[in-house]
């Protein structure tokens, strides 16, 4: 095969008519969304301190409202109190989980698992770091996936094909690798 005649060396190769322009939309740098081992890594990490940190909240909840931590006690105070006990035992982890999601991906640009495990948390317009309003919405909406029997989670990790729970469909987020490539 022969290769094409050289090009003078004033020649303008940066022709703008056959060059797909870049979308303006997109973040600078390719993000490289979390899935696989890594997300999956991250999200039993979080599973393990949201646990341990929703059962301290509740473990404080319940000595507030003067309820010991055993079984017959718990009934009692459900039968005497029952409004006070569902908000307890509710509250405490819903709080705990909407806590943990939003001050870790404040503080630290992801959750602890997913820090880990090299990802972070991406506004999913633009990949810059989420604000503190749509970490805490990420947060109270994670919660709330959490609490409906697990579903925000595991929408992420078995049918969206982004790999976002609850709390980053409303607020808009995504999970992206640190550092752009590399293979899963």
């Amino acid at each position: 095969m022969a290769s094409p005649p050289p090009l003078p060396a004033d020649a303008d190769t940066s022709s703008t008519a056959t060059m797909p322009q870049p979308d303006l939309a997109l973040p600078p740098a390719v993000l490289v969304l979390a899935g696989g081992w890594r997300l999956a890594a991250a999200r039993a990490v979080d599973l393990v301190l949201t646990g341990a940190t929703a059962a301290a909240l509740l473990f404080a909840a319940l000595s507030a409202v003067g309820v010991r931590a055993a079984v017959q006690p718990l009934v009692d105070q459900a039968h005497a109190d029952p409004l006070v006990m569902l908000a307890v035992m509710v509250g405490a982890p819903f709080f705990a989980v909407a806590l943990y999601q939003a001050a870790t991906v404040l503080l630290l640009g992801g959750t602890l698992g997913g820090r880990l495990v090299g990802l972070r948390v991406v506004r999913q317009h633009d990949g810059a770091r989420p604000g503190a309003l749509r970490v805490l919405v990420r947060g109270v909406a994670t919660a709330v996936g959490v609490l409906a029997f697990g579903s925000g989670p595991l929408w992420g990790l078995l049918i969206d094909r982004r790999r976002r729970g609850l709390g980053d469909i409303v607020a808009r987020s995504l999970m992206v690798r640190t550092g752009g490539g590399g293979a899963a």
